[in-house]
C-alpha cells in the first residue's frame, strides 16, 4: 500500500496508469483503492479510469465490485461504454451470475450499442455457467440474427449449454453449422458434443463424433474419451466401451477412474460381473485407485451376477482402501447378500448402515425382509429387532414385495414369533392400501395376537387395529 499512498497528486492519468498496472497484475483491491485515492485528491476519475478499474475487478471474478463502480459511473453523469459493459458482463459470467449478465446485456442496445462478439461470449458462458441452456440457445438465435460472425469460442459456448442440457441434437447441429461456416471444431467443441451425446443416452452419435474427430486429426482426450465410453454404457453397449478403453490404453492415453468406473458400469448393467472384476483389478496396474462409485458398480456386478461372497469381498476391500461405504454400496451387498438367503448378514449390514449414518431406503429393506423370508430367518424377537425401527420405510417395503409376491408376504415367516408391534401395525396398514387382501391379513394378525405374550397395552393396540381392520379401515 505504500506506492499507492505515494500518488497523492499524481492526476488522473497517472492514477489510470496505475491502476491498469493493478488490473494486469490481477490485483484488484488496490485498482478499487486508488480509485478511491482519485477522489479524495479531488481528481474525479473519468472514463477510462472507470473502465480501468471495472476491468481490474473482472480479471479478479469480483462481480459485485464491478457493478458498484458502474453505478458510481453513471451517477457521476459518465457514460459507459462497450468496453465498460463488456467487462462488467465478464464479470458476472465468471461468477455464474447469469441473469445479472443477461440484464447488463440488455442494457447494451438500450444504451445505443451494439455488441460485439465478446460480448456475446460472456453472456453465452454466464448462461451455460448457469444450466441456463434454453436462454443460451436463444441468445444464439439472435447472434445469428445478427451481422456478427462467431467464433470458436461462440461455439464452445454455446456447445456446453447444449451438452448440460442434454441437446444432442442441437449440438451435433452446431458442429454442422461450424464446418458450413469455415470454423474448425476443435477437442473441447467434439467433447461437449460427445457429453451431450452420452447425456441423452445417444451412444451411436457420441461414437460417429469420435470418429469425426480422427478424420478431422484432432486426437481425443480424456474427456472425450471417458465421455463416449460412459455414452455406451448407457447404451448398454459393454463391449464397445471395452473396446474403447483398449483403444485409450493403445494410444498412449491414460484412462482416468471415470473412464474405468463408466465401463464398469457397462458390464454390471449387461450382467457381466467377471469383466467387471477384471477391470477393477487392472486400476492399480495403472496407478488408479477406485473409488466409491467404482466399487458400488463391481459389487452391484457381483449382485446381478447372485456372487454373494464377492460382493463382501469387496465391501471389506473398501475399508482396506479406507474408503467410506454409501447407502448404494450396502444396498448393492445386501441385496447380493438377499439372492444367497444370507440373513443374518444382511441384518448385520442394515445395522452398520446405522452405525456408519447412511439411510436405508426402500430397496434396502426390502432386500433384508426377502433374505430373512428366504430363509425363514425371522424366528425370535431378537431377530425381528432391527424391522422395529423401519417405520414407514419398512410400509414402504412391505407395499413393494406385496404388490409384487403376494402370497410371499402372506406366508412370510416374519410373522412368526414376536415380530414387534410396529411390524403388524405395517401390516395392517399394508392391508388398508390393499383393501383386496384384507381379510387374509387380518385373520394372520388375529393368529399372531394369540400366539403371542404380548403386554396388555400392545394387546389392546393390536385388537383396536384389528377392529379398524375388519370395519374396513374406516
Amino acid at each position: 500500500m505504500g506506492r499507492i499512498d505515494a500518488l497523492p497528486h499524481a492526476g488522473v492519468k497517472g492514477y489510470t496508469i496505475k491502476i491498469n498496472s493493478c488490473g494486469r497484475q490481477s490485483r484488484w483491491t488496490e485498482a478499487v483503492h486508488l480509485l478511491g485515492e482519485m477522489r479524495r485528491c479531488q481528481s474525479e476519475p473519468d472514463a477510462i479510469a472507470y473502465n480501468a478499474t471495472i476491468s481490474a475487478t473482472e480479471k479478479g471474478a469480483q462481480w459485485q465490485a464491478a457493478l458498484q463502480h458502474l453505478a458510481a459511473m453513471q451517477h457521476a453523469k459518465l457514460q459507459p461504454d462497450v468496453i465498460t459493459q463488456s467487462a462488467a458482463i465478464s464479470a458476472c459470467e465468471k461468477c455464474g451470475q447469469w441473469r445479472m449478465a443477461l440484464h447488463l446485456f440488455a442494457g447494451v442496445a438500450q444504451n445505443g450499442f451494439e455488441p460485439d462478439v465478446i460480448i456475446y461470449n460472456s453472456v453465452l458462458s454466464a448462461c451455460e455457467k448457469g444450466h441456463e441452456w434454453q436462454a443460451a440457445l436463444e441468445l444464439w438465435a439472435e447472434f445469428q440474427r445478427s451481422s456478427l460472425r462467431p467464433s470458436v469460442v461462440t461455439y464452445d459456448a454455446t456447445m456446453r449449454a447444449c451438452e448440460k442440457g442434454q441437446q444432442w441434437q442441437a449440438a451435433l447441429e452446431l458442429v454442422a453449422e461450424m464446418r458450413r461456416a469455415g470454423v474448425a471444431p476443435d477437442v473441447m467443441a467434439y467433447s461437449a458434443a460427445v457429453s451431450a451425446c452420452e447425456k441423452a443416452q445417444h451412444w451411436e452419435a457420441a461414437l460417429q463424433l469420435l470418429s469425426d474427430m480422427r478424420r478431422d486429426s484432432l486426437e481425443p482426450n480424456v474427456i472425450t474419451c471417458s465421455a463416449t465410453v460412459s455414452a455406451c454404457e448407457k447404451g448398454l453397449q459393454w463391449q464397445v466401451a471395452l473396446q474403447l478403453l483398449s483403444e485409450m490404453r493403445r494410444s498412449e492415453l491414460r484412462p482416468n477412474v471415470v473412464t474405468y468406473s463408466a465401463a464398469i458400469s457397462a458390464c454390471e448393467k449387461t450382467l457381466h460381473w467377471q469383466a467387471a472384476l477384471q477391470l477393477l483389478a487392472e486400476m492399480p496396474q495403472h496407478v488408479l485407485e477406485p473409488n466409491v462409485i467404482t466399487y458400488s458398480a463391481t459389487i452391484s456386478a457381483c449382485q446381478k451376477g447372485q456372487q454373494w461372497q464377492m460382493a463382501l469381498q469387496l465391501l471389506l476391500g473398501m475399508r482396506r482402501l479406507e474408503l467410506e461405504p454409501n447407502a448404494t454400496t450396502y444396498t448393492a451387498t445386501i441385496s447380493a447378500c438377499e439372492m444367497g438367503r444370507q440373513w443374518q448378514i444382511t441384518q448385520l449390514l442394515l445395522e452398520e448402515m446405522g452405525l456408519h449414518r447412511q439411510e436405508p431406503d426402500v430397496t434396502t429393506y426390502s432386500a433384508v425382509l426377502g433374505a430373512c423370508d428366504a430363509a425363514r430367518g425371522l424366528t425370535s424377537s431378537e431377530d425381528c429387532r432391527l424391522f422395529a425401527d423401519c417405520g414407514a420405510l419398512a410400509l414402504r417395503a412391505l407395499t413393494v414385495r406385496s404388490a409384487a409376491h403376494p402370497r410371499r408376504v402372506e406366508s412370510s415367516t416374519c410373522w412368526g414369533g414376536c415380530c414387534g408391534l410396529r411390524m403388524l401395525g405395517c401390516a395392517l396398514a399394508l392391508v388398508q392400501l390393499h383393501p383386496a387382501r384384507r381379510s387374509s391379513y387380518c385373520d394372520r394378525a388375529a393368529k399372531e395376537r394369540s400366539r403371542s405374550g404380548m403386554a396388555a397395552e400392545r394387546r389392546t393396540l393390536v385388537q383396536r387395529n384389528a377392529l379398524l381392520c375388519s370395519t374396513g379401515g374406516r
